[in-house]
């Protein structure tokens, strides 16, 4: 059974948990633990750079390793940005539904029933 990888996020529906969400992520990119392991992230992005650019390699076996050392420092550094590029995306929906509600909240009455 096959399934479809989706690497889009899905944000949320409403203003208010968009605004939420986008607190949550920046409270936790200030917070001291995030920063000392974005740090610790950042080292082993360096190391696995060193191993991979210091080294040729002469055999596949060697290429294997080495592709497995560049997918480690990738996966890093996307967990590494993942908050931040969440925030990004985050601050766009919130503007766009901001904006939404505005022209919503400008726009005359469309209802066809009769008022009381």
């Amino acid at each position: 059974m096959s399934q479809e990888f989706n690497n889009t996020f899905e944000l949320p529906v409403t203003l208010a948990n968009a605004t939420d969400l986008r607190a949550e992520l920046v409270s936790l990119t200030k917070h001291p633990g995030w920063v000392a392991l974005s740090d610790l992230m950042s080292q082993q992005i360096e190391l696995r750079r060193i191993q991979v650019f210091s080294r040729a390699v002469g055999s596949s076996r060697e290429v294997y390793a080495q592709e497995f050392t560049k997918g480690e420092g990738v996966g890093l550094q996307i967990a590494r940005s993942l908050p931040q590029t969440l925030i990004e995306q985050l601050n766009s929906a919130i503007e766009r539904m901001s904006e939404t509600e505005e022209e919503q909240d400008g726009r005359p009455d469309t209802d066809s029933s009769p008022k009381p």
